[in-house]
């Protein structure tokens, strides 16, 4: 489709703020139109494309932006009635790209207040800007401590307090490179001999092909929301900017807000109401774990044992709390020759002392319909079966193994 088509003039880099303009339509395929010139920035270096409007004889969505070969594709909702040669309006969500804007020059931001925070060893290893969050990964051997991660967040704010102008230089690789050094290339190389670099004032110079704000100020604030190490040497940080502050600020309210009425208490209580509620669980956990440790002394010390050619065996009825039965069984096998069983309404479940192999007494059990298995000294069986018959059949599979 882009075969033979002149560049499309690039709107959005003479003005990052102009929202609207008239153009011409080169090209127009099912769902993609390419115009002689445009304000919608196509996807790249971790920037979503823009979206917007295209109005001709009618309104069409445009639902992405993408650039093939230096020609910019404007991608709709629905197959476009547009023709080659018709004049149109074009018009991005505003409020969208304003978002937008704001969190890649944030992304700059942030990754130089990483590198005053942790090191000059940091460096960009991946980057996404959308409306509502930046992500920025960064080279870094730990997980940031909750300090550091303040300190950055704190660094950054400062940044944009200082209103520091933005602003975008074009000059050849050369050029750039023996003024700023090889750290313009945090976002990647690119292939062209003239680079297009975004300077923050006495904070941070990198290569760069994005929409920008023209002043740190009007990011507003920046407030890191998640920082997780996603794989050895990089560490991840989210973060939110602008009006998703508020929005963020509004979510954790809900939340508490939430969890106050979970527990009984207003706001100004929670943190005194969990705190006490806390203080009782674990009060409470500390008591169950006695009494489960006397239930268990008197299960092990009550259970009665019938003698086969030598062997001791043990039936309890079926326990459900699977801690409990895990400590109550294998206290019952610690001696030689031993076979504890529990039998519940739908299965059995036998332990064995170390000596004693647990498959032959799972086997014969399955032949009289039970499925299940077993290996070593633990095995399970699901059957329907009164105790008495149970105990019968494994007296039985241990006098064979006598």
């Amino acid at each position: 489709m882009v075969e033979g088509l002149p560049k499309t003039e690039k709107v959005f880099y003479q003005d990052q703020y102009r929202r609207e303009v008239e153009a011409v339509v080169l090209a127009a395929n099912g769902r993609y139109v390419v115009l002689d010139r445009t304000v919608f920035y196509p996807q790249g270096g971790g920037q979503l494309g823009d979206r917007g409007k295209l109005v001709g004889d009618q309104e069409e969505e445009v639902v992405d932006t993408q650039e093939v070969k230096g020609v910019v594709v404007h991608v709709l909702e629905r197959d476009t009635v547009l023709r080659v040669g018709q004049k149109v309006r074009a018009s991005i969500d505003w409020e969208r790209r304003y978002r937008l804007m704001r969190h890649h020059t944030g992304t700059h931001v942030v990754l130089a207040a990483a590198k005053r925070v942790l090191g000059e060893h940091v460096w960009q290893a991946g980057a996404e800007k959308t409306p509502e969050k930046g992500r920025l990964d960064i080279t870094h051997y730990k997980t940031p401590t909750e300090e550091e991660v303040r300190e950055i967040e704190e660094l950054a704010n400062f940044a944009v307090i200082d209103r520091r102008p933005v602003r975008s230089i074009t000059m050849t690789r050369t050029e750039a490179e023996s003024k700023f050094g090889v750290n313009i290339y945090e976002g990647g190389v690119p292939m062209t001999r003239d680079i297009r670099l975004l300077e923050i004032q006495d904070w941070d110079v990198e290569a760069c092909g994005g929409t920008h704000v023209l002043n740190t100020g009007e990011i507003g604030s920046i407030k890191v929301v998640n920082v997780e190490r996603i794989q050895d040497g990089v560490v991840r940080l989210e973060f939110v900017a602008g009006d998703q502050v508020s929005r963020y600020a509004s979510s954790l309210e809900g939340t508490m807000k939430h969890i106050a009425e979970l527990i009984g208490a207003s706001e100004a209580q929670l943190v005194g109401r969990l705190r006490r509620r806390l203080e009782e669980e674990r009060r409470t956990e500390d008591l169950l774990r006695k009494y489960r440790e006397a239930y268990e002394e008197a299960l092990v010390r009550g259970v009665s044992w019938t003698t086969v050619d030598g062997f001791r065996i043990s039936i309890l009825d079926e326990l459900f709390d699977d801690e409990l039965s895990k400590r109550v069984m294998r206290r019952l096998t610690e001696r030689e020759r031993t076979v504890a069983v529990q039998v519940g309404k739908e299965r059995v479940q036998i332990a064995t002392s170390r000596d004693v192999k647990v498959e032959p007494l799972i086997k014969k059990l399955v032949e009289v319909g039970g499925k299940g298995g077993g290996k070593g000294t633990m095995g399970i069986v699901s059957i329907r079966m009164e105790k008495e018959a149970v105990l019968k059949l494994l007296s039985e599979a241990l006098r064979g193994s006598s």
